[in-house]
């Protein structure tokens, strides 16, 4: 179904984040969505669950 999305999904590997890339940055991407995108807000996800899902997102990040 990713091939249908516009904008398509990042590539968590090598693609810049829209919101950043920072640990704060991707946890307010998850927490508020992205306007214009097929990235809706995690809000039913609590704070624990989603500060898990921004630093497992940055995990597939190569170490520099």
């Amino acid at each position: 179904m990713a091939f249908a999305l516009k904008p398509p999904p990042r590539n968590f590997v090598r693609d810049p984040f829209k919101g950043g890339d920072s640990i704060e940055q991707v946890f307010a991407t998850i927490t508020n969505g992205l306007p214009n995108s097929a990235m809706v807000p995690f809000t039913k996800l609590s704070d624990f669950e989603r500060w898990s899902l921004a630093y497992y997102v940055l995990s597939f990040r190569p170490r520099k």
